[in-house]
């Protein structure tokens, strides 16, 4: 699986086992969006129920996994 991230918005590529790929875009809009364009070291992400902060938070980890291998996080 690979995953891009451009600016509020991610695209995932999943390869299946008969060659064809599936493609999940997920865009994020208002607080969200610019949780994920944030490059502070530290950010603090609150909102309501059901607003999509673990969605934006496990997207955002693994596009910075992808860029930078190796990288030490923290979520809590």
């Amino acid at each position: 699986m690979s995953i891009a991230s451009l600016t509020g918005s991610a695209a995932a590529v999943s390869d299946r086992a008969d060659g064809e790929s599936d493609v999940v875009r997920i865009t994020f809009r208002g607080p969200l969006a610019r949780f994920m364009r944030d490059a502070t070291r530290m950010i603090d992400l609150e909102g309501a129920l059901s607003s999509g902060k673990t969605t934006a938070c496990l997207v955002k980890e693994y596009v910075q996994a992808q860029q930078h291998p190796g990288i030490w996080s923290l979520i809590c």
